[in-house]
């Protein structure tokens, strides 16, 4: 009979039974309760934000980039590239293009962008210029000036010719008294002027001249009152003009002088009879009154003074009526 063997280790048997169930040492039970531990999940951004600190931000790499880029352009710009290939003079004035750019201290291949030009300068070096200002093209890059004439607007007696001045009182040319028969400004009487140069402002001999004429002038530009061809300002406080080369118009002080010419032009645009000459006396009006006299008569003789034969033609006007002195109706249907 043939015994069946079979291989068994008592040993390892019994270890098994022994360290089984709830005889199992405490080492293998916290074995087999406590679960694996795992790895803390990380979200994506916080990932991302991580490699960002470790590389660094892209936003800063094209900032620098970009300042790079643009130090670069600026420096071209301002050396190589932009140089004005044509300068233009755009305006009318007496001088040729030529004599405008030099006096600009401008040139052909000048970058377009530090060309500048000094407007005072050029008025100072070429007078009948008032103004002049520059403009930029790129493309084609080029130079453009552009030039304002200064106007003729006074002439002054000086010795043995006569200075010509503009608004601003600047010195444009001296000229004999055979060729200013054709002059259409102003004429300014009872002042004088020393040592003109033509490109400076005048110097008058009376600096309450200077401030009477420059108030005056700005008056009359506001008011918009047109026609003086002669201005008197040998006194500050008895100040002459002469309206139409036929009123004298005696303003008196400068003060209310807006309201004065105001009140002149209205007198003879409304009131007075197409060419009447005489004499319209505004001074009172500076004494808080409404009212103006007229003395006809010739004008040349008001100018000189002689004013005798008109002492009986005096008319009133008021402001908002019109009347005058007895024995005048024939006077005035004649004029």
């Amino acid at each position: 009979m043939i015994k069946r063997t079979t291989n068994y280790n008592s040993k390892t048997r019994k270890n098994k039974a022994v360290h089984s169930g709830s005889n199992a040492p405490k080492a293998f039970k916290s074995l087999k309760s406590t679960p694996k531990a795992r790895k803390p999940i990380v979200d994506v951004p916080e990932k991302v934000a991580k490699v960002r600190r470790r590389n660094g931000s892209p936003i800063l790499f094209y900032v620098l980039l970009s300042t790079i880029g643009v130090a670069i352009f600026t420096v071209l710009s301002l050396t190589v590239l932009f140089r004005a290939g044509e300068i233009i003079v755009d305006g009318a004035s007496p001088y040729s293009n030529a004599a405008i750019i030099e006096a600009a201290n401008l040139k052909v291949g000048d970058n377009i962008f530090l060309a500048n030009v000094n407007s005072e300068a050029v008025s100072s070096a070429l007078p009948h210029i008032r103004n002049i200002q520059i403009s930029r093209r790129i493309f084609p890059s080029k130079i453009i000036l552009t030039v304002e004439k200064a106007r003729c607007t006074y002439k002054i007696a000086h010795e043995n010719s006569y200075v010509i001045l503009d608004d601003r009182l600047q010195v444009l040319r001296i000229l004999n008294a055979e060729d200013v028969e054709d002059f259409e400004g102003i004429t300014l009487t009872g002042t004088n002027i020393e040592n003109p140069i033509p490109g400076e402002i005048a110097k008058f001999v009376n600096e309450d001249s200077r401030y009477a004429l420059t108030y005056l002038a700005r008056n009359l530009q506001e008011t918009n009152f047109t026609g003086v061809g002669i201005i008197d300002i040998e006194d500050a406080a008895n100040i002459n003009m002469v309206f139409d080369n036929r009123i004298l118009l005696s303003l008196g002080t400068l003060a209310e002088i807006s309201y004065k010419l105001e009140f002149a032009n209205e007198i003879i645009t409304n009131e007075l009879p197409v060419g009447v000459t005489g004499r319209l006396d505004l001074t009172r009006l500076s004494l808080g009154g409404n009212t103006v006299h007229f003395s006809r008569g010739d004008i040349e003789d008001f100018i000189r003074g002689d004013n005798e034969t008109s002492t009986n033609t005096q008319e009133h006007y008021a402001e908002g009526e019109f009347y005058y002195d007895e024995n005048l109706d024939e006077n005035r249907e004649s004029a």
